[in-house]
């Protein structure tokens, strides 16, 4: 039983330390300017694994952020809005918003 127990924690541990590299990998790209690369990553991530509102409001924000630096501005647009309307209450949804207001 213990070990059935300590083997799932480290699947979930795992599981974890993956998701969260997925947003640290986005990320990168993204602070590279391989924009078509972080928008492949954060999109890739965020139907593979489970977030946290907070993390997958970061991630859309990621996306959010890649297109409008591929200068695919309705669909930027769309994004912070879908951020606003769905993580209202996170630190992305409030910096969705500030773009929104912005422009």
């Amino acid at each position: 039983m213990k070990t059935l127990i300590i083997g799932c924690m480290l699947l979930f541990l795992v599981g974890c330390t993956a998701s969260s590299g997925a947003i640290i990998g986005a990320h990168k790209y993204y602070d590279n300017g391989e924009y078509h690369k972080s928008l492949s990553k954060a999109l890739h991530a965020g139907n593979k694994y489970e977030y946290s509102d907070e993390s997958a409001a970061e991630l859309d924000y990621i996306v959010a952020e890649s297109y409008e630096k591929l200068g695919e501005i309705n669909k930027s647009q769309a994004m912070y809005k879908y951020i606003v309307d769905k993580y209202p209450e996170t630190k992305f949804g409030c910096l969705a918003r500030a773009v929104l207001q912005e422009k």
